[in-house]
């Protein structure tokens, strides 16, 4: 798992990999504020 932190804006965003979506080839959960984003990615050969 990574997680990496900075305050912008006033807010922290974050960004964390190795955590959720263990199925997709690559997933990151985005944190900005009180939003939360997750994004997947499957690829084929």
């Amino acid at each position: 798992m990574t997680n990496v932190e900075i305050e912008l804006k006033g807010k922290p965003l974050s960004f964390e990999t190795g955590r959720f979506a263990k199925q997709a080839d690559g997933s990151v959960v985005l944190r900005y504020g009180e939003t939360v984003v997750l994004a997947t990615a499957v690829a084929k050969k």
